[in-house]
Order: structure tokens, then sequence, then C-alpha cells
């Protein structure tokens, strides 16, 4: 099944619908659902609009560099990481267009009222803003700090190696238990 993405009926473990793009493409990203449509990034650089139902290509998009990482659905937006090139942000529909790049974002970590949170190249925690992609602030983060999130939550973990775990979150949306 590599290269492919598949819908299977979870009542009879049957194959609903198969989607691989034309030769010679290869889907090289995990999908990404948002509403009825799922989207797949592919080794030749393209981002593919897949209707969910039915397994149906309704259109692609050039991404420039293959798309390795899973694309994440924001809202309306979805963020799109090509090969070594950044993040970028597309408006979601059955016709993706760009709406903003970020040249060094490399992963989200998390989406608050203040912005985007994203790893960055050459390891610093960026704020950038939702719409345009402007970075608001950026900080170096300490060698060897790993970051344990989930981009659906407003909150993210810091661990030292020294063994210091730090929440960091937005003061309305982060409970402590």
């Amino acid at each position: 099944y590599m290269g492919q993405v598949m819908a299977i009926d979870p009542s009879t473990g049957e194959s609903l619908w198969t989607f691989k793009p034309a030769v010679p493409s290869d889907l090289t990203s995990g999908p990404a659902l948002v509403g009825d449509k799922l989207y797949v990034g592919g080794e030749r650089g393209y981002v593919y609009v897949v209707s969910a139902p039915d397994g149906i290509l309704l259109s692609k998009f050039p991404c420039g560099a293959p798309v390795s990482k899973s694309p994440v659905g924001i809202g309306d937006k979805l963020l799109v990481f090509p090969y070594k090139s950044g993040v970028q942000c597309l408006n979601a529909g059955e016709k993706l267009s760009m709406q903003w790049r970020h040249g060094d974002a490399t992963e989200l970590v998390s989406r608050g009222t203040g912005g985007l949170y994203m790893l960055t190249r050459d390891e610093r925690m960026a704020c950038l803003d939702e719409a345009t992609g402007e970075e608001k602030w950026s900080m170096k983060m300490p060698q060897g700090l790993l970051v344990a999130s989930d981009p659906e939550q407003a909150a993210f973990y810091l661990a030292s190696p020294e063994g210091q775990i730090v929440a960091v979150g937005e003061l309305d949306q982060v409970r402590v238990q």
C-alpha cells in the first residue's frame, strides 16, 4: 500500500477506494482530513486534494519540493512542509492557493490565540501571525531541548537534558492537573 491512500470500511475491513497519483509519482506524506477533503503530499512536490467520500482527485497544488510531512489543517487553511523549504500556508478547499510562506519553519508545535508556534531549522521557537505568516517573535532554544506537543492544543512542553519540564501556553487555555 506504499505510495497510495486507501479508505477502508471500519465495519467490514473492505477497501472503499484507493487513490494513487499518476506515474511517475508516489505519495510521501500522511494524509490530512479537513471536512470532506483529504490532502496528501507527493514526491514530485504536489499536494493532492482528494474527495474523502469517493477518492476522486479534485486538484493538485505545486509546492516546489517533495512533501514528506503530513499537512496540517488549521480552520480553513492547510499548512504544508515541503522538504527543506519551510512552511506554506494554503487556503484549503477544492482548489488550493498560497496565502503565505515562512522559509525557516519546520514543524508546527501549537496553535494559540497569539499565533502559530513553530520550530525553525536554526533551532528557534517562533510565533507566526496566522493570517500573514509574519514572525511576531522568536527565541533561540537551548541545545538538547525536547518539545512535546499536540498542535490542536494551546500548550506545549519543553524538557531539558537536565530533566526540567516546563509547560508553555496561553493562560486562559492551560489547565494544570
